[in-house]
């Protein structure tokens, strides 16, 4: 599995006109809130559309929580925090059949808690939604909701003390249900308040660039580019296929190997290859 350096922020976030100083630094999710809770620090349509500009593997995540408490405290407003996520992201342009949500247990919680009114806060939020969440909410409980199929996956908080383990969970001892991890708080990066972490790039709670090659998750974090092209290119294998006997065995440039000429003499070896098969088939 492949994981990409993610933050999500609040209150502060890094503002538009430095966000490429994050991708830059080797971001590449941007997560942040929808649905219930304060509107300060909701998605709007300009962020994402600013994120996703930066780059063609960029994803942006999506979050929610009201208090924080209410699925320990009052786990019958589920189905309501469903509903208000999903209208958000559809409002955002955005299609929440085909993305999830990962709603906060934004407080310590035992096994007896988690199977009983987190679990009941869950399967309101599948009524609402139309899907399972991917809570967050500390690694041993998430795995629990995950078995009781009641979660998609886990958003692993910093607080050691949310974890059973007391230990920071990263993507190095990361359980298989684990999709995102939070690894530090309060960190300041360009302009925001941030927590930083990672994210697997099959997170289902991640709406991933469409202009990435597959329209969805980058299945390396990262897109091919000019250089990986010319290296593929310059390989031996690939240089004892003469279809451009002018550049045979020579180091090519991306301008030429990406312009008209390039192009033109790839096309001309292959008519040539045609027209020798076709000769040999009327034999």
């Amino acid at each position: 599995m492949t994981w990409v350096r993610s933050w999500d922020d609040s209150f502060q976030p890094v503002p538009i006109s430095r966000l490429r100083e994050m991708y830059a630094a080797g971001y590449r999710v941007w997560c942040r809130y929808v649905g219930p809770g304060s509107s300060g620090k909701h998605w709007t349509k300009a962020q994402i559309d600013a994120w996703l500009a930066c780059g063609p593997d960029t994803g942006v995540g999506m979050l929610a929580e009201g208090v924080g408490d209410e699925p320990l405290y009052n786990p019958g407003v589920g189905d309501d925090h469903g509903r208000a996520a999903r209208a958000a992201i559809k409002a955002l342009g955005l299609d929440p059949d085909k993305v999830l949500c990962s709603p906060a247990v934004d407080r310590n919680v035992s096994k007896a808690q988690t199977l009983g009114a987190v679990a009941d806060y869950m399967r309101g939020w599948i009524t609402g939604y139309g899907s399972e969440p991917v809570p967050y909410i500390e690694v041993e409980n998430g795995g629990r909701l995950v078995d009781a199929h009641l979660s998609a996956g886990t958003f692993v908080p910093a607080a050691y003390s949310w974890n059973e383990s007391g230990k920071l969970v990263t993507p190095g001892n990361a359980p298989a249900h684990v999709v995102q991890t939070q690894e530090r708080n309060g960190v300041k990066l360009a302009g925001g308040v941030l927590d930083i972490g990672h994210i697997r790039t099959d997170a289902p709670h991640v709406y991933w660039n469409p202009a990435s090659r597959s329209g969805s998750a980058p299945t390396t974090g990262e897109d091919m580019q000019d250089q990986d092209v010319i290296d593929i290119w310059n390989k031996p294998l690939l240089n004892a296929m003469p279809w451009d006997t002018a550049h045979k065995g020579v180091k090519v440039s991306a301008s030429y190997l990406l312009s008209t000429a390039g192009n033109q003499a790839h096309a001309a070896y292959l008519a040539i290859r045609l027209g020798w098969r076709r000769r040999w088939r009327r034999c």
